[in-house]
């Protein structure tokens, strides 16, 4: 298959570009930053300039559009609401236009925040209820990209996996600052169902292939507090759990609100595929077996 990903330059993008280059023609689409992966192509792109993106997707043709192109920053979206909107609902709006244009299948990366927090393992079809501009802006993502093409994938998720040296991902920091023999201050309080974008990758390929639509999580099985994550985590790679310090989440020192559970359930995929879900401990097993054999170091050095 050929798979276009936008945020080419992002944590999931490249993740999903080296767990499937062997199998797949990948083009990735990045803003600003150029990226160097063997077996990978990348293009520098204005995603907002539609005949631009339209030129592109026209001559490359890809079987799937993964978007993962997005404005995450909680803080920042709740700080410029304008541009969070327009970044991400009408950007996407834009890319599952062009989409259906070509007969392309479109895969829309959502979160795992669209809910209050007031109940764990959320389904496809609670209701949702969000909290904060992030959340209301890739809810309204979700409803963009599915009211104009209804060959379309919706995935809420939650995952983890090697960042680049310009941004390092959540995993990257907590080994980074245990090695670097530094206290964490780990939160007991907030919930979520944490995947390896490995297992993401694999999972949502398969939804492709069976010719999926609609809203499906894909999420572990596992609801996990941030502090049970990191100590998990530095367990796996042998790190000194001493330094990691177990904190309660303090709402006064943030203006934006944020839900405490973001779990969600993973029943519905599971069978819909008839699969099961590999544990953390095996999830953080092959992390480290990634940083041996150099493909951290690979997605660390690889943007210019």
């Amino acid at each position: 298959m050929r798979l276009m990903i936008t945020g080419g330059s992002g944590l999931l993008a490249l993740n999903w570009a080296v767990s499937c280059r062997d199998d797949h023609d990948i083009l990735l689409l990045t803003h600003t930053k150029c990226v160097t992966l063997s077996g990978v192509t990348s293009l520098k792109v204005d995603l907002e300039n539609k005949e631009e993106l339209d030129d592109i997707i026209g001559q490359w043709r890809p079987d799937i559009i993964v978007h993962t192109a997005g404005m995450t920053n909680v803080d920042e979206c709740d700080e410029f609401p304008e541009r969070a909107y327009y970044t991400n609902v009408d950007l996407v709006k834009t890319m599952s236009l062009i989409a259906k244009k070509y007969s392309i299948k479109f895969v829309y990366i959502s979160s795992d925040h669209i809910f209050s927090g007031n109940k764990s393992f959320n389904t496809e079809n609670d209701k949702t209820d969000t909290l904060n501009v992030y959340a209301d802006s890739k809810l309204l993502g979700e409803k963009a990209a599915e009211s104009v093409n209804k060959n379309c994938l919706i995935i809420r998720t939650n995952f983890f996996g090697w960042g680049t040296s310009v941004k390092p991902s959540f995993s990257d920091w907590v080994i980074n600052t245990i090695r670097n023999r530094e206290e964490i201050k780990a939160y007991t309080d907030i919930f979520y169902t944490p995947i390896f974008i490995y297992h993401l990758v694999d999972i949502a390929i398969k939804l492709i292939k069976k010719d999926c639509n609609g809203v499906f999580n894909i999420v572990g099985d596992s609801r996990i507090s941030k502090y049970e994550f990191i100590l998990s985590l530095a367990d796996r790679f042998e790190l000194d759990t001493s330094l990691i310090k177990k904190s309660i989440y303090d709402s006064k020192g943030s203006n934006v609100k944020r839900p405490l559970d973001m779990s969600l359930s993973n029943a519905l995929v599971k069978k819909t595929l008839r699969v099961d879900f590999p544990d953390l401990g095996q999830s953080f097993d092959e992390l480290r077996l990634q940083e041996e054999s150099g493909i951290r170091s690979e997605i660390q050095n690889c943007l210019t």
